[in-house]
């Protein structure tokens, strides 16, 4: 790959030092623009797991633990399940769909058949293991904006939008299949990026979200949402691959819509029979 060229070469002009650590020599890339020239998905996440861990002094695991998934008692969320054998048996298992659209499960030489742990380790951007139950303690948390975990300044940060030129990430998701963790916003709906994830400009009829909500997403068709007009939350998980499953797509709007028609009905104080 030309980005492995890249950083050979580095190393042999002694451009850039060797990395300190095996996540460092993971993430290692070239840059693709110069800040503000456009966006791309990349690593920047997991360069900020590892800034967050030399400040602090401490692991990644420690620090997420003291910090977030201690204080919203999310008990069943680490970077180590070995860890922690319930979890490991809880783990569910990644599958795919074969010619007929039937599921099945990975081959065991399928590179994603591994878990994530196996690979590295600690970062920020992935390689942690949760369940739904926990993850949406973290949604809650930031959806009511309750200072458990950042300054209600930060989390209204979270929410602006970042981008000064959002036809980058426009023409990124023009092909909904290579830009799947926001492929289910109609292509029409003008995005931005926040410190977070993608926000819509425009409500959603097809689902009911409103202007301003936050979408993002994992590699087996995870899906979570935070809408804070409406006052609502979710995250759908699946552990299906390839990501872009247009089945899974249609699911997660069914379920999102759902959650949103009950809570109004919820608030009429009416009640489907």
């Amino acid at each position: 790959m030309a980005w492995t060229k890249w950083i050979n070469a580095q190393y042999r002009s002694g451009a850039i030092p060797k990395p300190a650590s095996e996540a460092a020599r993971i993430f290692l890339r070239p840059l693709l623009y110069e800040p503000d020239q456009g966006w791309s998905y990349g690593y920047g996440t997991d360069w900020t797991g590892i800034a967050v861990s030399r400040v602090s002094g401490i692991s990644l695991e420690d620090y997420m633990q003291r910090n977030i998934w201690g204080p919203l008692g999310m008990n069943s969320t680490t970077f180590y399940p070995r860890a922690k054998p319930d979890l490991l048996r809880r783990t569910a298992s990644l599958v795919e769909r074969d010619r007929n659209g039937k599921l099945r499960a990975l081959h065991p030489n399928h590179p994603f058949a591994k878990l994530p742990g196996d690979v590295y380790s600690e970062g920020g951007g992935g390689a942690c293991y949760s369940t739904a139950n926990d993850f949406i303690k973290l949604l809650i948390s930031l959806l009511r904006n309750d200072g458990k975990l950042l300054k209600q300044e930060t989390v209204n940060m979270m929410f602006s939008p970042q981008l000064k030129d959002p036809i980058h990430l426009r023409r990124v998701r023009a092909n909904p299949i290579s830009y799947k963790p926001a492929a289910n916003i109609p292509t029409w709906t003008p995005v931005d990026h926040g410190f977070g994830g993608i926000l819509n400009g425009d409500d959603i009829p097809t689902t009911g979200r409103s202007k301003g909500s936050m979408q993002w997403g994992g590699l087996p068709n995870l899906k979570w949402w935070i809408d804070p007009r409406n006052g609502v939350c979710g995250c759908y998980w699946s552990q299906l691959l390839p990501q872009g499953d247009p089945q899974s797509f249609r699911l997660y709007d069914e379920f999102e819509k759902a959650v949103l028609d009950s809570l109004k009905e919820k608030k009429s104080g009416g009640a489907k029979l």
